[in-house]
């Protein structure tokens, strides 16, 4: 008994850990210049997020890229889809084409010039005011920044001399215990050492 005393508060950190998370994904293709290259989908207690869209075709493409070039730094991201939604509780709210002035962030970085594939962990971080209209007609802004670090490959091709970018996912999870939770926790905990302490006295 008093084993399972002392490793129930374990347990309930354990549960509550797993149960309540903020989860994000990041995803970019390499842009030809049509269709959706640029996913966003943010999971978490009350709140889900789904963007689809584009970035600039210079941002990021599949024309291959000099040894030495710089690639990374901030673009502009263009919703495309009628599937870009935002959920708050039980309510989905269709944002449509809105999102001006919503960016994407990748950490900097520079292509090596020796010839081989490559590959590198950054950052991504996405900005944007989502815009949405309430059952009654009201406009809504939110606002989110969330990022995720990820792995960029390219592969080198020594026919045309040049790096060729491959598809990338960020993604994270970032644990976010439930208030109630952690205060039903703190209180068993507590209780469990009021006993300790009484048969400590006994």
């Amino acid at each position: 008994m008093r084993r399972f005393l002392w490793a129930l508060p374990v347990l309930l950190a354990v549960c509550t850990g797993s149960t309540f998370a903020d989860s994000i994904i990041i995803g970019l293709s390499p842009n030809n210049g049509t269709g959706d290259n640029f996913g966003f989908r943010l999971s978490g207690p009350g709140l889900v997020i789904s963007i689809d869209g584009g970035v600039d075709v210079g941002y990021f493409n599949d024309l291959g890229y000099a040894p030495g070039s710089t690639l990374g730094g901030t673009t502009t991201v263009f919703f495309s889809s009628d599937t870009t939604t935002i959920r708050i509780g039980d309510t989905t709210y269709d944002l449509g084409q809105t999102g001006q002035g919503s960016t994407l962030f990748i950490t900097n970085f520079t292509l090596p010039d020796n010839g081989k594939n490559f590959a590198i962990q950054v950052q991504a971080t996405f900005f944007g005011s989502l815009l949405y209209f309430d059952a009654n007609g009201q406009l809504h802004t939110f606002d989110i920044s969330r990022g995720a670090p990820g792995t960029m490959t390219f592969t080198w091709d020594p026919s045309l001399g040049l790096y060729f970018a491959n598809p990338v996912v960020f993604s994270t999870a970032t644990v976010t215990p439930e208030p109630g939770s952690l205060g039903l926790m703190v209180t068993g905990l507590i209780s469990m050492l009021g006993v300790a302490r009484r048969r400590l006295r006994i």
